[in-house]
């Protein structure tokens, strides 16, 4: 770290970190938002997604509490790797708390910048300092305590705040394109729900309804068992993960990957999705959500879905099916500790399959619009390349950044 000064990490504590609230699942579901696990290897920079809501006492309220630009670390993780992971709360329009299995620190911003710490969380220096912390035991974790002690980098506040300028930028480009990729998807989702749920599809009108066992569809539409035209695939363990892509490696697929693009690499091909394949999280907090629009290697916790025949049921139905069930498939989730995707319940799900057709239209318009996806995808792909890229430089002070003009906002510094 040059000539940077060493402090003892609780010295820039505005104040004590503090771990998160134990709430059973009998009481969620309504209150006040609270960061999980989940959240926290799922966002790097948390703004304002979707969670779980617990109610909250009057002490509750008062002490835990999040604020802008806290800093939230995994106390404990299943796995060695996700011990210590480090997020940044970035805004929380209203008042959001977090779990046990999470500890807040709340830096002083008098002193420094709390996102130059989370991106020095995120550098290899940093990753490797916080993970010398973790003790393996029934879970791997770190404490509170000793992450206090830790032995942490103090450049000047106004270098901290050029930086983290200089890595936001980026961050924030990769947030708009996320959010258009969003936009697009949802855009997909209403066609598929006023087709193929309310009948609204181009020519409804010159078609007459004949009964089925969910009820009347389209002449010429069929149903059937969701397994009589989808496969599925269950992903796998690997053994020879690598941090960084070799020749014949592709990306290891993982929720935490599919969520921040970051991978570990493998040459194992035996499952492999491509990007118009449907992947769906079968085990863990997440079980249930679907995604397209990735390829490489399936993770252990993920599975694929795939048409039997392409030319009855498209790879994107696929997606947009499970996409319009997510929530019903995710409410026969099974598993009290570790919840899992209940596979037996999809299989035996009645859907339905239109026209060819109807399907080729439907398939011409989706994949249009996945087209400009994949492409903010391959931009987003470029920007956090270059972002990971800096991120060691920056931090380690390689790259000075003391004599650049950068305009500082009066909220990030």
């Amino acid at each position: 770290m040059g000539a940077w000064e060493e402090v003892t990490f609780e010295d820039l504590y505005e104040i004590p970190s503090r771990n998160g609230l134990n709430k059973p699942k009998r009481v969620r579901g309504s209150g006040t938002k609270m960061v999980n696990m989940g959240e926290l290897f799922a966002y790097p920079r948390i703004r304002n997604p979707e969670m779980e809501r617990v109610p909250l006492t009057d002490n509750e309220r008062k002490k835990s509490i999040l604020k802008s630009v806290d800093l939230l670390f995994a106390r404990q993780s299943l796995v060695r790797e996700g011990a210590g992971k480090c997020s940044i709360v970035m805004e929380t329009p209203e008042p959001t708390t977090f779990e046990s299995h999470l500890i807040r620190v709340r830096l002083d911003k008098t002193k420094v910048n709390p996102i130059w710490y989370f991106y020095y969380f995120m550098s290899y220096e940093g990753m490797g300092n916080v993970r010398s912390l973790v003790m393996d035991v029934a879970a791997a974790g770190i404490r509170g305590s000793e992450l206090a002690k830790l032995k942490v980098p103090k450049p000047p506040k106004e270098i901290q705040d050029k930086i983290a300028s200089i890595l936001s930028n980026y961050d924030e480009l990769i947030e708009n394109n996320s959010k258009r990729i969003a936009l697009l998807t949802e855009m997909s989702k209403t066609i598929f729900e006023e087709w193929f749920v309310n009948y609204l599809y181009p020519g409804h009108e010159e078609n007459n309804m004949i009964e089925a066992e969910i009820g009347p569809i389209p002449r010429g539409w069929e149903t059937g068992r969701f397994d009589k035209y989808i496969k599925f695939a269950k992903g796998r363990t690997v053994s020879d993960l690598q941090q960084e892509k070799e020749i014949n490696y592709q990306p290891y697929l993982l929720i935490e990957g599919l969520k921040t693009g970051q991978y570990q690499y493998t040459a194992d091909k035996t499952i492999t999705a491509e990007e118009q394949d449907t992947l769906m999280v079968m085990d863990g907090s997440n079980s249930g959500d679907v995604y397209i629009g990735y390829s490489g290697t399936v993770g252990s916790t993920l599975g694929i879905y795939t048409p039997i025949d392409s030319s009855k049921i498209s790879p994107y139905y696929v997606f947009y099916l499970l996409k319009c069930r997510e929530e019903e498939i995710k409410s026969k989730n099974t598993g009290a500790a570790v919840p899992h995707a209940n596979k037996d319940y999809i299989n035996s799900m009645t859907i339905l399959a239109p026209d060819g057709e109807v399907m080729s239209l439907f398939d011409s318009i989706v994949s249009a619009n996945h087209e400009q996806i994949m492409n903010l995808k391959k931009q987003i792909a470029i920007l956090r390349d270059k972002r990971d890229l800096l991120i060691p430089k920056l931090i380690s002070g390689e790259l000075d950044v003391s004599e650049l003009d950068i305009k500082i906002p009066e909220d990030a510094s």
